[in-house]
């Protein structure tokens, strides 16, 4: 299995490009697995006979279930270091509702990962328009500033090693701007400044780690960064 993931500020357009990336790389959008490979169509397409069905045959069908708690459940055996990073800085958040929310994200993309790792073949790969370290932005930019980097510096030794990073860069005021003309999704406008400073030391740990990286200036016309993108997953898939 191989792991990409983009990264930006809320309004970068990470969701945006992502509806517009087509398989034939072999790199599937996280969503899109698991709209194709869920449980329900398998389910409404087999209910008339699936009484009758042979229970190797139900299983077989089964295994695809969308992802839940024991995916993520999965994920944290194999990661018990990144669960327990995030289960600590957690802890240093003052708000209940906003550590709720935090760590349920987080909980949700490991669900996700857990997921992938069942359905997928070898061979496959797959993207995340928010992935761990959206997430991880996310819950650190609720943490007070000092334990925050060193929450960060941890994940940056303990998260899975990504196969790449597609950074939709996007300056502070326009994406603040571009949030507050949203009318659901991301609204904490507040939370921004933090998170443009920690994704910027996400990106210096990442290309410091290695990870091969492609930055997208998020203003221009999506068509452009589309083409960047499969140049790049491509690339990447043929290492």
């Amino acid at each position: 299995m191989r792991y990409f993931e983009m990264v930006g500020l809320p309004g970068a357009g990470k969701t945006t490009l992502i509806k517009s990336i087509d398989t034939d790389l072999g790199v599937v959008p996280i969503r899109r697995l698991i709209t194709s490979r869920s449980r329900g169509s398998a389910l409404r397409r087999y209910r008339q006979i699936w009484w009758r069905m042979p229970k190797r045959l139900q299983l077989h069908v089964l295994e695809r279930l969308p992802p839940d708690a024991k995916d993520a459940a999965s994920f944290i055996v194999r990661h018990p270091r990144l669960h327990q990073v995030v289960l600590t800085a957690s802890e240093s958040i003052p708000d209940p509702t906003d550590r709720e929310l935090g760590v349920a994200l987080l909980f949700e993309t490991w669900s996700y990962y857990g997921y992938s790792e069942r359905v997928c073949s070898t061979g496959e790969a797959v993207l995340f328009d928010e992935g761990i370290w959206q997430r991880l932005i996310f819950l650190l930019a609720l943490v007070p500033d000092q334990p925050a980097d060193e929450f960060l510096a941890m994940a940056l030794e303990t998260v899975p090693p990504l196969d790449g990073a597609i950074l939709l860069d996007l300056p502070l005021k326009v994406a603040v701007e571009r949030v507050t003309l949203r009318r659901d999704g991301f609204m904490q406008t507040g939370l921004m400044d933090r998170m443009a400073s920690l994704l910027e030391r996400t990106i210096d740990g990442l290309e410091a780690a290695g990870v091969p990286m492609i930055g997208l200036p998020a203003e221009r016309p999506s068509r452009e960064s589309l083409r960047d993108v499969r140049t790049f997953l491509g690339n990447q898939m043929k290492a």
